[in-house]
């Protein structure tokens, strides 16, 4: 702006001039003009006093109000600026704290690769140090990560290819040299309109997981393989189509069912319209009860094997909301056991019948065989007597072996008669209380005879109070007769022969000890067999009936007892049998 002239005329007065119809070349000419022009110019001056006055207090108002308003932002920029703060504080420390509380490792890093942040678990996984982590290069990390792993190098490879997209994210599975199995992930950090600023790192630790699915995937193998090689078939249907879902090896041999091409289909596709309908009737049953049903005998028409009968077990398999999901079905093929049932059926009672047959014949001949034996017996007494004459040595030898055979043979028709009686149950054995002393000295009495012929020793060793037994008198005194005898006719003379006893709270044991030829180990297993006789003939030329500790051991049996035998031979043996104790009928 240019400064006016010294000799220019002001313009206030160019104005008042004009207002007054004067000009700057035309002056005031009279007194009343330069009175009305100086009124002019002085009520001018005031007018701009006025409105300078005017000017400066808006001036001063504006800027009071300007400061108030200037003060009033300022307090405002202030208040948010920390309440923007404080938010971001509860971020910041949110953020960690879940950084904390994650059950992964993490680990941030910005876009130099330098490390941000990080939390305890990522140590944890790691066995890293937290101090001189922060603002570390991640490089150092993954050097340090990738000793500990199986692949190292394939590590290393996928992490620097992250740095070629920077952008991209991934995910694999990692497995350590200590048997750890770590998931990682990787995403960038980006802003919504921005490039990336870093990457984010998460650290799982599986193995757990791993062990966990390991053993699922061995135990479903095993399964798998337990389903397979089951022999009976098994067949899975789904509960609301019945169609088939799965089947088992036995299925495919036994119906003859492709599981190809079974799967997926219904009984309907397979077999007759009758069959079908039965199988989904039985199914539907299984189903609506919701329990086991067991059907004995079940007829099936196979693909290749004719008409099979089948032992089937059919129960629901219910989903987690109680419904029935699958039905599970088991038959086994009992076609064959059925045949050999029968046969054994006929079997049975064609023995049945052969054994009335053979024992009716042996009670007729043991009856027919015993009164010649007798009389046979008789007159060789009567002969050994000598009441009709003195008898040469050679002839008095003859009758005593016209006795021995016949008293032999007669034993042994005396034990087919016993045999018979026991085999048929004629003679119910009684149970009544026993004492055993008095039964014992019975059968020694009657075999005394026969010991003293040979000069054998028996002896007798019987506790004092010995308990009293439940069993039949003479199935007792048969017993002991039977082993005493076995024991007088296997033991050269002069022998010993003993008998003892002992108890238990259930039961007493009486055993019969001699110092006789002994048994041979592998001849004890048929030791009670009917007319088994032991080794070679020139073992020994004391000879049984084979009979005896067959009968023997069917009277204990039938006495509810149990009878063994310990053997050694050139030593002795010891036959050994129980009887049950008796014990007082309970009251009322």
């Amino acid at each position: 702006m240019t400064r006016p002239e010294s000799n220019a005329t002001h313009p206030l007065l160019v104005r008042q001039l004009a207002r007054l119809g004067l000009a700057e070349d035309r002056p005031p000419a009279t007194a009343d003009e330069w009175s009305r022009l100086l009124a002019r110019v002085s009520a001018s001056y005031t007018e701009a006093d006025q409105a300078r006055y005017t000017l400066e207090r808006s001036l001063e108002v504006s800027s009071c109000e300007m400061q108030r308003h200037y003060q009033e932002l300022v307090r405002s920029s202030r208040s948010e600026l920390s309440l923007q703060r404080d938010m971001l504080e509860k971020s910041v420390a949110t953020l960690h704290a879940t950084l904390e509380a994650s059950l992964d490792g993490v680990l941030v890093v910005d876009q130099r690769g330098l490390v941000v942040d990080f939390n305890q678990r990522f140590l944890d996984i790691w066995g890293l140090p937290e101090e001189n982590i922060r603002g570390a290069d991640q490089a150092l990390l993954i050097r340090h990560a990738s000793a500990l792993m199986v692949d190292g190098a394939e590590f290393e490879r996928r992490v620097l290819a992250l740095d070629v997209s920077p952008g991209s994210s991934s995910h694999e599975e990692l497995a350590l040299r200590d048997g750890r199995f770590l998931e990682r992930f990787s995403a960038p950090v980006v802003l919504p309109t921005g490039p990336a600023l870093g990457r984010v790192w998460f650290f799982r630790d599986v193995t757990a997981r791993r062990r966990a699915e390991d053993e699922v995937r061995q135990a479903s193998g095993l399964l798998d393989a337990v389903f397979e090689n089951i022999p009976d078939l098994v067949c899975v249907k789904d509960a609301e189509t019945l169609r088939f879902v799965r089947l088992n090896r036995a299925a495919e041999e036994l119906v003859g069912l492709d599981r190809s091409v079974a799967i997926g289909k219904g009984d309907r596709d397979f077999f007759t319209a009758e069959a079908a309908a039965f199988f989904e009737s039985t199914d539907r049953r299984v189903l609506r009860e919701g329990g086991l049903v067991d059907i004995a005998e079940n007829p099936v028409d196979t693909l290749h094997r004719g008409r099979r009968l089948l032992h089937t077990k059919k129960i629901p398999i219910a989903a987690e909301d109680g419904r029935p999901k699958y039905l599970l079905g088991i038959s086994r093929d009992i076609t064959e056991e059925k045949r050999a049932e029968r046969e054994l059926r006929d079997a049975k009672e064609a023995a049945e019948k052969a054994r009335h047959t053979t024992s009716g014949f042996l009670s007729n001949m043991s009856l027919e065989m015993r009164r010649p034996l007798n009389s046979i017996l008789g007159f060789a007494r009567v002969l050994d007597g000598q009441r009709f004459g003195e008898l040469r040595e050679s002839q008095r030898e003859y009758v005593q072996y016209i006795l021995r055979a016949g008293q032999r043979m007669l034993n042994l028709v005396n034990d087919l008669l016993d045999l018979r009686r026991l085999a048929d149950d004629r003679e119910p054995l009684a149970s009544t209380r026993l004492a055993l002393d008095p039964l014992v000295d019975e059968a020694i009495q009657s075999v005394k005879a026969v010991a003293d012929e040979k000069g054998h020793v028996v002896e007798v060793d019987l506790p004092p109070r010995l308990p009293a037994a439940r069993a039949d008198r003479r199935a007792v005194v048969q017993i002991l007769v039977n082993l005493l005898s076995n024991a007088l006719k296997f033991t050269a003379a002069p022998g010993r022969i003993r008998v003892r006893a002992a108890a238990d709270a259930a039961e007493l044991r009486i055993a019969v000890e001699d110092s006789g030829v002994g048994i041979r180990s592998e001849d004890q297993p048929v030791l009670f067999t009917y007319f088994e006789e032991l080794g070679p003939r020139e073992d020994h030329s004391m000879k049984g009936s084979g009979v005896g500790l067959a009968l023997t051991r069917a009277l204990v049996e039938k006495l509810g007892g149990a009878i063994r035998v310990t053997s050694t031979v050139g030593v002795g043996s010891t036959f050994e049998f129980s009887v049950p104790r008796w014990t007082e009928p309970a009251g009322p």
